[in-house]
């Protein structure tokens, strides 16, 4: 981890699950290759030579994987349940997708859902950091690429952001923030065995706008896929992987946004993008205490500021 220094807007950090962001929007950037559409199941996603998985998870789509409406729990029970009674809760927290091995992945689709697990109701909103990091896994599956590798050929080369990344090179972990929990106290960026498609990304201020102005220039590679994910799903809750408007957003008027954050141990991060302005806010912290609600607050603040006529329609574009 790099020394203390001012971040700027090359400095890496964690981005948590913002990452959640890139692994759905993998799902329209590869339809049509692969066997791969919104409407694949996990058992198809496998294919014909995997071990069935059990009937309530084999005919989950894609598509209900990225709007977290798979019935599919937050996090696997042997993590939220067995292994803070082993490990205690402070040991699990500072490394919890370390302790996921791919095998319990797979291991977890050959068991019945829970049924003291009254998330469990496919079809609705249960946001499921399970469920997108199999996302990232199925569709490793089918193209036979692993998870960064994806990502860097159908997301991160196209766009030009050429500091973002799962397994980083030591030159850009050079310019990695230390991290430091919610009490100040230095720690080392969470690791993933499994499941990276629900948080393992590092990215800049740089590439995240980047990956913004993508979202927003029909001129921009990648735009045509990337503007799918944004129409609400999951009676307005979600998108492909984006978050729509709390009702906080509502009050403080970001009505059309659609937005995500992350936190982990000792990294957060905030991405907002107003659809109807044309607006884009980044915001990235080198400390595990969330930025959502100055998030919230920002996005109004810029919205309001652009709306004035203090910026040219150039500034605004920029």
């Amino acid at each position: 981890i790099a020394a203390a220094t001012l971040p700027c807007r090359s400095t890496v950090f964690q981005i948590g699950s913002l990452s959640k962001v890139m692994t759905a929007s993998l799902l329209p950037l590869l339809a049509g290759r692969h066997g791969i559409a919104e409407s694949t199941t996990v058992q198809e996603a496998l294919g014909p030579a995997a071990a069935p998985v059990h009937p309530a998870h084999a005919g989950i789509t894609l598509a209900a994987l990225a709007t977290h409406t798979s019935g599919l729990p937050r996090v696997p029970k042997f993590l939220e349940r067995d292994l803070p009674v082993h490990l205690g809760v402070q040991e699990v927290l500072k490394n919890p997708y370390s302790l996921i091995q791919p095998a319990t992945v797979w291991d977890y689709l050959q068991q019945p859902p829970d049924k003291k697990d009254g998330r469990h109701m496919p079809g609705r909103f249960a946001y499921s950091n399970y469920g997108m990091g199999l996302l990232g896994h199925l569709l490793e599956r089918r193209t036979g690429q692993p998870y960064g590798a994806l990502l860097a050929r159908e997301i991160f080369v196209p766009l030009g952001m050429q500091d973002s990344a799962v397994e980083p090179a030591a030159a850009l972990r050079e310019r990695l923030a230390q991290g430091h929990t919610a009490r100040g106290e230095p720690c080392a960026p969470w690791s993933f065995v499994a499941l990276h498609g629900a948080g393992a990304v590092l990215s800049t201020a740089d590439d995240l706008l980047r990956f913004a102005r993508a979202q927003l220039e029909a001129a921009m590679p990648l735009h045509a896929a990337l503007a799918a994910t944004h129409a609400p799903r999951a009676s307005g809750a979600t998108g492909l992987g984006w978050m729509q408007p709390t009702l906080v957003d509502r009050l403080l008027g970001n009505r059309r946004i659609v937005w995500h954050d992350g936190a982990t141990l000792g990294y957060c991060a905030y991405l907002s993008i107003d659809l109807q302005a044309g607006l884009a806010l980044v915001i990235l912290g080198a400390q595990g205490n969330g930025v959502t609600v100055p998030g919230m607050l920002l996005t109004r603040k810029l919205r309001r500021f652009f709306r004035g006529d203090v910026a040219t329609g150039a500034e605004r574009a920029r």
